[in-house]
């Protein structure tokens, strides 16, 4: 080979260098761009599921557990409510509180409206997205709002507010967490692509399929529960009633909190509703009420307004998500023929792993409340209308320290005694 001829490759190979250097380059600004258009695709939900607040109720001991954050919520309804007063010499006509943050709440803040104290009358802003109810038979407003297109859910407005400073940085961290994955993996993903962007290869194939393989259980699964609860195919409402009014069931949402709070409403993901409480009247009809539980794996709250018959107890301990039950002893013991579980027989609740019990009645002794405070599950008992006093529940707790005892308001017994 002549010198001319080594030249003239020397000469080529530059060329072909800047070549794949600016391919190379291409590629890197590629998978950049798709990396970015992933995260602010991810980032645009979160910021919906995260940001936007919720109108919640007082917590109250019926509804769970208070811990520390339903404490200072409910703290701060009070302290909004005493402030006005002082004030303006009255309770605020309209108080709302809305709590922020997933998945942990960071934010509580009370909105005031329809006051017209300071010369200003503020109303409640409307949702801009709506759906028509599809139980207006059942009752509640004619549209359900999608709580994320309500200007009064942002936090732009506040009467006045508490923060949780560490329920914000789990919040932050676990965006950032999320956000950083899905960009890097996006980046992985077509960066080992060879450049080919828009082939479809076995991989994508592969994770297509997992994809849709866990869509399609997830929803089977909720699916066929549904049709046993008999709430599919036909939509019920929230509330419905069974065996001829024997019983009545109610129904709410048990999905992640992630896509109630995406969805802007707990109406909207219909798949994820499932039958969580039960009343039963009386005894009438008892054999097919306590059966028809079994159909309800998401069972967690059975209201009895009669005394359970004992044979019933086989088809509760199947009942596996039940830990809040309610049993009412105001009616004075009647002769039946089937053998019910007494206020006698409390014991008998020990084969259940209840985590509450709410009893209602004057039948209700100290004796009583020392049979369910000895059962293991049991960490809080509501005492309705009970012949229980303060100082004789006070001795129950110094024997029991783990266990929580309320005793309830008596509305009904102080009005009449009045």
């Amino acid at each position: 080979m002549n010198v001319d001829s080594q030249t003239t490759l020397r000469e080529l190979r530059i060329p072909m260098k800047h070549a794949s250097n600016i391919r190379r380059m291409l590629r890197f600004l590629a998978c950049h761009r798709l990396a970015c258009l992933a995260v602010i695709l991810t980032t645009i939900p979160l910021v919906l599921i995260i940001v936007p607040g919720e109108f919640t109720y007082p917590w109250t001991d019926e509804t769970g557990e208070l811990n520390a954050w339903k404490l200072r919520s409910n703290d701060l309804r009070q302290r909004a409510h005493d402030n006005h007063k002082e004030e303006f010499g009255h309770r605020a006509t309209t108080l709302t509180v809305f709590e922020h943050g997933w998945p942990r709440p960071f934010l509580a803040r009370v909105v005031i409206c329809n006051c017209n104290d300071r010369g200003v009358t503020r109303s409640r802003s409307q949702a801009k997205l709506r759906v028509k109810s599809w139980f207006l038979y059942w009752g509640g407003s004619r549209f359900i709002p999608v709580s994320w297109s309500n200007y009064d859910n942002w936090p732009f407005h506040s009467d006045d507010w508490i923060i949780d400073v560490w329920g914000t940085l789990i919040d932050l961290l676990v965006a950032a967490a999320i956000v950083v994955f899905v960009g890097g993996f996006t980046y992985w993903w077509f960066r080992n692509r060879s450049g080919r962007f828009w082939t479809f290869q076995l991989r994508d194939m592969l994770l297509l399929m997992t994809f849709v393989a866990v869509g399609l259980g997830v929803y089977a699964y909720h699916h066929h529960a549904r049709i046993r609860e008999g709430l599919a195919p036909a939509t019920k409402a929230p509330g419905f009633s069974l065996h001829d009014g024997h019983m009545t069931a109610g129904q709410d949402y048990c999905g992640p909190e992630w896509i109630r709070k995406l969805a802007g409403n707990r109406y909207f993901p219909q798949p994820f509703h499932h039958v969580t409480r039960v009343y039963i009247r009386d005894n009438g009809q008892w054999s097919d009420c306590y059966h028809e539980l079994l159909n309800f794996p998401y069972l967690e709250t059975l209201h009895s307004g009669v005394e359970i018959p004992v044979t019933a107890m086989k088809s509760l301990q199947q009942c596996k998500s039940l830990k809040h039950l309610a049993l009412n002893f105001n009616s004075s013991p009647k002769q039946s023929p089937i053998l019910t579980m007494g206020v006698d027989q409390l014991k008998l609740l020990e084969q259940l792993q209840l985590e509450s019990i709410q009893l209602y009645g004057e039948q209700i002794k100290p004796r009583h409340v020392e049979q369910l405070a000895s059962i293991p599950s049991i960490r809080r008992i509501l005492l309705h209308g009970a012949d229980v006093n303060e100082e004789q529940a006070m001795q129950i707790r110094q024997r029991f320290p783990t266990l929580k005892i309320i005793i309830q308001t008596d509305w009904e017994r102080l009005f009449s005694s009045g």
